[in-house]
C-alpha cells in the first residue's frame, strides 16, 4: 500500500510513499537516533526477524535478526513519549529508540502505520537489503518498512463475549466462519499506554499477542500518567500467550478451534491484517438482546466495566440489561485514495531545490578575516559536531533538510584556545531562505 523511510540521523526525515508513486512525501523528523538493540517485549518472539513486531498509535517495534536465543528490538517512538508517562506500563526501548518529531496516533502511528509483520529493511543507495544478524542502528543508516494490506480484510471479527463463546470472521462476500472460541470473557477496562491518543472503539495497539482496543475519547494530554485519568481500554489475548501475563479481567482470551494451530503471530488477529485506521471507532458492542451499539468511553480501571452492574453504575445501560454480550471490530480499509487524501493533509512542504525530497546542499563558509593564530575550525550543527578543518577558508557542507538549524564554528588557536565563535541560524520559511550569522571573540 506504501513504504516508510526512515533517516537514523538527528533531523533525519521521516517519509511516506504511495504504491505507484514515485514522490516521497516527508511527514516528520528524528529528533534523536537509535544506536543499538536491547532486548524485545516478549510477544516480539512470534514474529520474524526484519520484521514489524508491534505497531501502535504511541510506538512501532522492530525485531531484528539475532543470534541470541531471546529477541531483540528497536523502536520508532512518537513526540510524546521521549520521556515516557507517568505510570508507563509497556516496552521501554532506551537507546534502541528513533524518537520522531511526530505526534503519538499520527501519520505513521495512525493511518501510515505498518502492519504487524510487515518487512523492514536497509537501505543502501539503491539496494535493499533485510536486517542483517545481530545488527546495531548507526546514525546515518536508512531504514525501509514496506506497508501492506491484507489480501481480503475481513468485513467484521465478533467475538461471543462468554467463556466457549465463538469468534466469527465474516469476509468481504458475507460468508462467515468460525475460527476460535474464547477461553475467557474480558468483562473489564484498565489503563493501558497510549489509549488517550487513541479515540473511543479505535485500535490501539497490534502485535503477535494483543489486540488493544481504546476506550478512552482522543484527549492527547501532555502526560497521559499524569492526573486526571485520561486511559482507558481492554486486550484480546491469544491462549498461549496469555498463560505468561497476569490474569486480570481486562483482557479477553482466545484460542482457535483447532487446537493445533495457535493464534499467535498468526492473522487475522495477531498479524497481517488489522490497521490502526484513521481514528474512527471501528469496534461495536452488544449488550444483552440489543442491536450493534458504538464502543462507550470509559476510563481508569473499573474491572467490571462491562458487566450488568458496571454498566448500570456508569449509567451507560439501564438496571437489570445484561452486561456485553459481544464485541466486534470491522477493520477499516487502507484504500489508494484515502491514503492520498490523508498524505496531502500531513506533508511537510519541501525546501527550494529539493525535488522529491532530496537534501538540499548548503554551503556555509566564514567570510570574514582570521585571526593570525587561528590553526583550525570546529563546526557543529544542533549540538553535533560535522566538521573540523585546517584549511583557510574555513567551511563546510551541511545539508538543511529541517525548517531551523543552527550551524557553529569555534576558531581554535593551536594551543586550544578558542578564538572565536561563529553561528548561523538558518531558517526557511514561505519558499526562502534567510541566514543571521553571529559571531562572539573567545578568552
Amino acid at each position: 500500500m506504501f513504504s516508510l523511510r526512515i533517516e537514523n540521523e538527528e533531523g533525519g526525515r521521516i517519509q511516506v510513499r504511495l504504491r505507484d508513486s514515485r514522490e516521497w512525501s516527508t511527514v516528520g523528523n528524528v529528533t534523536q537516533p537509535a544506536t543499538r538493540t536491547v532486548a524485545a517485549f516478549p510477544a516480539a518472539a512470534f514474529v520474524p526477524p526484519s520484521t514489524v513486531a508491534a505497531t501502535a498509535v504511541h510506538g512501532l517495534r522492530i525485531r531484528v535478526p539475532s543470534s541470541r536465543p531471546d529477541p531483540v528490538s528497536i523502536s520508532i517512538q512518537p513526540a510524546e513519549f521521549r520521556t515516557l508517562p507517568d505510570r508507563y506500563g509497556g516496552h521501554i526501548p532506551g537507546r534502541s529508540a528513533i524518537f520522531t518529531d511526530i505526534p503519538a496516533g499520527r501519520a505513521i502511528f495512525r493511518d501510515f502505520a505498518p502492519l504487524a509483520g510487515d518487512a523492514v529493511l536497509i537501505e543502501a543507495g539503491a539496494r535493499l537489503a533485510g536486517l542483517p544478524v545481530d545488527w546495531q542502528p548507526a546514525p546515518g543508516e536508512v531504514i525501509l518498512i514496506e506497508c501492506t494490506e491484507a489480501d481480503s480484510l475481513p468485513r467484521s471479527i465478533e467475538f461471543e463475549n462468554r467463556r466457549g463463546g465463538a469468534i466469527t470472521v465474516t469476509a468481504p462476500d458475507g460468508t462467515a466462519q468460525q475460527i476460535g472460541t474464547v477461553r475467557q470473557p474480558v468483562t473489564g477496562v484498565g489503563r493501558f499506554d497510549g489509549t488517550s491518543y487513541t479515540g473511543t472503539g479505535a485500535i490501539n495497539t497490534n502485535h503477535g499477542g494483543v489486540i488493544t482496543v481504546s476506550t478512552a475519547p482522543e484527549s492527547r494530554p501532555a502526560d497521559e500518567g499524569a492526573p486526571p485519568e485520561s486511559r482507558g481500554g481492554f486486550e484480546i489475548q491469544p491462549y498461549q500467550h496469555a498463560k505468561t501475563q497476569p490474569d486480570m479481567t481486562q483482557a479477553m482470551v482466545v484460542a482457535p478451534v483447532d487446537s493445533a494451530r495457535t493464534f499467535e503471530g498468526a492473522p487475522p488477529l495477531f498479524s497481517g491484517v488489522l490497521p490502526l485506521g484513521d481514528g474512527s471507532s471501528v469496534v461495536d458492542i452488544r449488550a444483552g438482546a440489543r442491536d450493534w451499539t458504538p464502543l462507550p468511553a470509559i476510563t481508569g480501571k473499573i474491572s467490571d466495566a462491562f458487566t450488568a452492574d458496571g454498566l448500570a453504575r456508569l449509567g451507560l445501560a439501564p438496571d437489570g440489561t445484561d452486561g456485553v454480550t459481544a464485541i466486534r471490530i470491522r477493520p477499516q480499509p487502507r484504500d489508494a485514495a484515502r491514503l492520498k487524501a490523508a498524505l496531502a493533509k500531513i506533508a511537510l512542504p519541501e525546501l527550494p531545490g529539493t525535488p522529491g525530497g532530496a537534501p538540499m546542499k548548503a554551503a556555509w563558509a566564514l567570510r570574514m578575516p582570521y585571526p593570525d593564530e587561528a590553526a583550525h575550525a570546529v563546526f557543529s550543527r544542533d549540538g553535533r559536531t560535522i566538521a573540523i578543518s585546517n584549511v583557510r577558508p574555513f567551511e563546510v557542507r551541511a545539508d538543511i533538510t529541517e525548517r531551523l538549524t543552527t550551524l557553529r564554528a569555534d576558531i581554535v588557536a593551536a594551543d586550544g584556545r578558542t578564538l572565536e565563535t561563529r553561528t548561523a541560524t538558518v531558517t526557511v520559511k514561505g519558499g526562502r531562505i534567510s541566514i543571521a550569522e553571529k559571531s562572539s571573540s573567545g578568552r
